[in-house]
């Protein structure tokens, strides 16, 4: 089982979850930026939008659901994770663990059961070829073997990388 972590910004998760989130509904936190950690060569195809990031809470116990970016994973994965009891930090899913006790949010995940022949159909489709379509396989293997593989961000505040010039999905983009 190959793990990958992600990392959330907690002071926007879980200290600005909307009121309505609490009857248990799901509801939209913001939309997300998801990073593969990359070398400086690869930076600018390492940005992902994650429009789907949803919180809710049921007895106390807060869950995230968002789903993993296609580029990544070449068909849609939806994650979601539960605290393991109220106000713990610690939230559980299918897929992974989400440690919250930390500056964010560390995700381990398993059973992802990503195949490159998906990856590589998924990234020809969206019209890629060539030198950018390797690039963007090879951000694809880096999320499978890497710890930490991603960085979740809610758009603000916007993390230090993405305020570079070559991040695609820096300022304005929400």
């Amino acid at each position: 089982m190959k793990t990958i972590f992600a990392m959330i910004a907690t002071a926007v998760v879980f200290q600005s979850a909307p009121a309505q989130a609490q009857n248990g509904d799901w509801t939209a936190l913001t939309d997300g930026i998801y990073e593969v950690p990359a070398p400086k060569e690869l930076e600018k195809f390492a940005f992902f939008p994650v429009p789907d990031l949803e919180t809710r809470e049921v007895a106390g116990k807060k869950a995230f659901r968002y789903t993993l970016p296609r580029e990544v994973t070449g068909r849609p994965i939806v994650v979601e994770f539960e605290e393991t009891m109220a106000g713990s930090q610690i939230l559980t899913g299918k897929f992974g663990l989400m440690d919250c006790t930390g500056q964010g949010c560390a995700v381990s995940y398993g059973g992802l059961n990503l195949k490159t022949v998906e990856i590589r159909e998924f990234l020809e489709s969206q019209g890629h070829s060539g030198l950018e379509l390797d690039s963007r396989l090879e951000i694809a293997r880096l999320f499978s073997v890497r710890d930490p593989g991603g960085i979740l961000y809610p758009p603000k505040p916007q993390p230090k990388s993405c305020k570079s010039s070559k991040a695609p999905y820096a300022t304005g983009v929400f």
